[in-house]
């Protein structure tokens, strides 16, 4: 995924994406998070989560332990994997909310 965003964007291996993003003039950056955005939302399609995760979700709710996501993602991407986590695993595990999210992609 990371490679498909850096060949949409021009830039190599070494560079940040967002950080790109943002040497952009402000005029090209909405279109360059857009075709971010779009890799982004297609890869968070496929993906599953890893192995082990209810178990530790279970563990964590056994000590109430709070639960938070610091992501680069956009906000609806990283949201639609919690809500497929919850309708296809266990929805008791999941007590994430809204006010329990970090961006730090401006894009969000």
């Amino acid at each position: 995924m990371f490679g498909e965003m850096r060949a949409a964007l021009g830039i190599t291996k070494g560079q940040d994406i967002l950080e790109s993003i943002y040497a952009l003039p402000e005029s090209e950056q909405q279109a360059a998070h857009d075709k971010i955005q779009a890799i982004e939302r297609a890869a968070m399609q496929k993906q599953v989560p890893q192995a082990g995760l209810v178990t530790l979700m279970e563990y964590l709710d056994s000590k109430d332990v709070k639960k938070g996501i610091c992501t680069r993602n956009f906000e609806y991407d990283a949201f639609s994997l919690l809500f497929y986590c919850q309708s296809v695993l266990s929805a008791s595990i999941w007590t994430l909310s809204l006010v329990g999210f970090y961006g730090f992609g401006r894009g969000c």
